[in-house]
């Protein structure tokens, strides 16, 4: 998150009418955002460019996006931040990440182990893990 200006509001209005006012008078609109910087001991011209061009596109005379979109954008794009990743992917693709992991140590056990079993032993206990598996998919995510 942005850290929090050391200007307040007020101080930001004041700079960018300010350059408004006193632009007549210098050759240049950088000349006159230095001299409006220097009058109310802002840190440099260039915070007082970005204050005009800021307050330019929420007048809508500079295309741009405006404060209240980016506010808006910050607090969407926080929302699904915070957010627990089950909501976003929903209950049907929780259900099937939570299968295929179950179903991973069967594979591995099948390569593995179950050639080996001349009883089926092995073949057996790895079936019914694969149908509760299955069956917690099915009924509503792993237990």
């Amino acid at each position: 998150m942005a850290r929090p200006s050391p200007y307040p509001p007020e101080l930001r209005e004041r700079a960018v009418r300010k350059v408004a006012e006193i632009r007549p008078n210098y050759s240049t609109e950088w000349a006159a955002m230095k001299a409006v910087a220097a009058k109310l001991g802002i840190g440099t011209a260039e915070t007082v460019r970005t204050w005009v061009r800021m307050a330019e596109v929420n007048a809508g005379q500079r295309p741009g996006r405006t404060s209240e979109e980016a506010t808006a954008d910050a607090r969407i794009s926080q929302r699904l931040t915070n957010r627990p990743l089950s909501e976003l992917l929903g209950h049907g693709a929780l259900q099937l990440a939570t299968l295929a992991l179950n179903l991973l140590p069967l594979a591995a056990l099948r390569l593995e182990q179950l050639m080996r079993s001349r009883s089926g032993h092995l073949e057996r206990a790895a079936r019914r893990n694969a149908e509760v598996s299955l069956r917690r998919a099915r009924v509503g995510g792993a237990r």
